[in-house]
């Protein structure tokens, strides 16, 4: 049970950060688009 606990945890860190990570490439993309377009 606690491995199993542990490892969801360790998964939803993963995810957390490759959403973060994909947020930021968004964030990033949709500014520089703005910013040419300006």
């Amino acid at each position: 049970m606690v491995k199993v606990a542990f490892t969801k945890h360790i998964v939803r860190i993963i995810l957390n950060r490759l959403r973060n990570r994909i947020v930021a490439a968004l964030v990033k993309g949709v500014t520089s688009q703005y910013a040419f377009q300006s």
